[in-house]
């Protein structure tokens, strides 16, 4: 009788869950609640308490939108995990392992005295903002033809965001860039006016430009 009650009350919070997700109420997918729905009452749960580990996020890729700027000008070098200079050896370590601080090593890279690390350094900058500027032209390319694809939209965003978190960008293009990713944001909203994470992104993408003005101020 205690098995039967259980896996009835299983049942009903699979469906309970399901209709959650398809009216947009959970911030979960259907593969989450089949693996959930495996392990009964205690999948329902955990799926039930990330709902609220994950309330602050705002889109996947929330922690990336962070650049931290102090005294006038982006941090880079103090980012790094090894002391200056760079050498050729661990530039092309830390270029093929893609750590986190790639960037931030990578402008540590121009500045050194050596030829080779710097060129290597400047040129893979370049790189990396060709592949970010072909992606989210790819992306534009995309929406403008599917201009009702909110899913689109949204990564369109996201990419827009990781760019200018990366720290390639600086002075004007990267205030330009949160231009752009404001105008995305707006363009959503106006669909989907209680999309608290787009809100949440536009409050942030704002506090931004207001540094990148300060920044930009204080080195003209």
């Amino acid at each position: 009788m205690l098995i039967v009650m259980i896996l009835s009350l299983h049942v009903l919070l699979v469906l309970l869950y399901a209709i959650a997700i398809e009216k947009k109420l959970s911030r979960h997918s259907y593969i989450h609640l089949l693996f959930a729905a495996l392990v009964p009452l205690v999948g329902e749960l955990c799926l039930f308490a990330s709902e609220f580990g994950r309330a602050d996020t705002v889109f996947p890729s929330e922690k990336l939108f962070h650049r931290e700027i102090s005294s006038g000008r982006t941090r880079y070098c103090g980012e790094v995990s090894f002391e200056l200079p760079v050498t050729r050896e661990t530039l092309l370590d830390v270029i093929e392992t893609q750590p986190d601080n790639l960037v931030a090593i990578l402008k540590c890279g121009v500045e050194s005295d050596d030829i080779e690390v710097a060129h290597i350094s400047a040129a893979t900058i370049m790189k990396l903002q060709r592949e970010y500027e072909k992606h989210i032209s790819s992306l534009r390319d995309e929406y403008l033809q599917l201009p009702d694809n909110m899913e689109l939209l949204k990564k369109y965003i996201v990419v827009v965001g990781e760019y200018y978190a990366s720290g390639l960008l600086e002075g004007e293009a990267a205030a330009e860039l949160l231009l752009l990713q404001e105008s995305l944001l707006i363009s959503l909203l106006r669909v989907l006016p209680k999309d608290e994470e787009a809100e949440q992104m536009l409050e942030y993408n704002r506090e931004n430009q207001r540094k990148e003005t300060a920044l930009n101020e204080d080195d003209t």
